[in-house]
């Protein structure tokens, strides 16, 4: 069982109050309003428990670097695979 921590509530507050799926950095953005010193780090090692978890799921764009969290009442990333583009 993973306690409940400010920087997680901070986090699914960002997920469960967006009208549409968050990229990392959004999350980032919006968590460090409530929580001053959180960082990368913490948002996807959080994400990947809320995932583990099934708080959240994995959204995936068709852009593979466009990852997007959704809470699954809805979402989380699990590290995006290297693709080639063309343009």
């Amino acid at each position: 069982m993973q306690r409940n921590t400010r920087q997680k509530s901070a986090i699914l507050h960002a997920i469960e109050h967006a009208r549409r799926p968050l990229s990392p950095q959004e999350i980032l953005a919006e968590a460090s309003q409530a929580v001053s010193q959180i960082g990368m780090a913490t948002i996807y090692r959080n994400l990947k428990s809320l995932v583990d978890d099934g708080a959240l799921k994995v959204v995936t764009l068709p852009c593979s670097t466009c990852m997007r969290a959704r809470a699954t009442s809805t979402t989380w990333p699990r590290k995006a695979s290297a693709s080639s583009a063309t343009n």
